[in-house]
């Protein structure tokens, strides 16, 4: 379960927000340690490049673990190969970098699915369709219409459910900078395979998707032609994002924990600060300030201000702290809900 979020404020800079809750065995436990939304470059290629994408996976966790650590090995390679003669002119484009990640996830849903089948049978997926295979020196037809009638399950997830659901039912966000085509989302899935550009400023995905796309379409109907295409208010984008975040956390199974920010700023003129990667205590406090703003403690300037004071100016955490209880005009009542009193 997962609530994972990517919205875009101008045409070099955006933000993406996840929780980091995850369930785990056949008692639906809880644990609050996911790693959802993480960059998949490295410092030598940000700073070589200047290109700034983060991948976010919402599905099964270990998988979306595999797909990040490979991604950022595959950017490696090729970046490798690239400085070296610096063709084409720009490393990789954004679109370039979710093609490839469309790439590796399909490679390891093949992996995983054929590890699966030769457990169980004894074969893979294209020893299957060449109808044969060879154990030992020895080729071995595969005839049996029982197990063939199992097969196709497996290659294609008809039934919706099954062994290969865990690796099925997994999508991704691909999003960040490249100076080849500036900031872009796009969306990855396995359950109905898919790679395609974002068209709308923001994208939502995970189990938050109900809630959130409520929230997150609200906003974007409330902005003009021109803010959409770019002109979104850093803070007010952020607060929003925050807020719908929230309300999944609030609402949703399995969305819950610290809240991560990570903020994608290509108008950065030093490559390697071009990734703010926010998912400690001022990650909490911000979206204690969106709280304080959606249950009318404050109004939306002073949470702007303070969401722009702990995320972006790096303010320290105790003078924000302190200025929100002195922002809000019933502190105790505000502390109180944070605490969970109904009254």
């Amino acid at each position: 379960m997962t609530s994972i979020n990517a919205l875009r404020f101008d045409e070099k800079s955006g933000i993406l927000v996840c929780d980091e809750q995850r369930t785990w065995n056949d008692e639906e436990m809880k644990i609050d340690s996911c790693d959802k939304i993480r960059p998949i470059v490295t410092s030598d290629v940000l700073a070589g490049s200047g290109i700034a994408v983060c991948y976010g996976n919402t599905g099964t966790s270990t998988l979306g673990d595999e797909w990040t650590t490979n991604m950022t090995k595959r950017m490696s390679q090729r970046f490798a190969v690239w400085k070296d003669s610096r063709q084409p002119q720009h490393f990789m484009s954004v679109n370039d970098v979710a093609q490839l990640a469309y790439d590796e996830q399909t490679r390891l849903k093949h992996d995983h699915i054929d590890q699966q089948l030769k457990g169980k049978f004894g074969f893979t997926s294209s020893e299957f369709i060449a109808g044969s295979y060879e154990r030992d020196g020895r080729r071995i037809e595969i005839k049996d219409k029982k197990i063939i009638d199992q097969i196709p399950e497996y290659l294609t997830w008809s039934s919706r459910g099954g062994a290969v659901t865990g690796v099925f039912l997994n999508a991704g966000i691909i999003a960040g900078y490249s100076p080849a085509d500036g900031f872009r989302i796009y969306l990855l899935s396995l359950i109905d395979p898919t790679c395609e550009p974002v068209s709308e400023i923001y994208l939502a995905e995970g189990s938050g998707l109900d809630i959130c796309d409520h929230l997150y379409t609200d906003f974007a109907n409330a902005r003009s032609i021109p803010e959409r295409r770019g002109s979104i208010d850093r803070g007010i984008g952020t607060l929003k994002m925050i807020e719908g975040l929230n309300f999944a956390i609030d609402l949703c199974a399995g969305v819950g924990g610290y809240i991560k920010v990570i903020y994608i700023n290509g108008h950065e003129t030093d490559p390697l600060k071009r990734i703010k990667e926010i998912s400690d205590c001022r990650s909490k406090l911000a979206s204690e300030i969106a709280i304080a703003y959606t249950r009318r403690f404050m109004d939306e300037a002073t949470a702007v201000r303070l969401i722009e004071d702990i995320l972006y100016r790096d303010r320290p955490f105790a003078e924000v702290n302190a200025e929100l209880l002195k922002s809000v005009p019933d502190s105790r009542g505000f502390v109180r809900y944070l605490r969970g009193y109904t009254n």
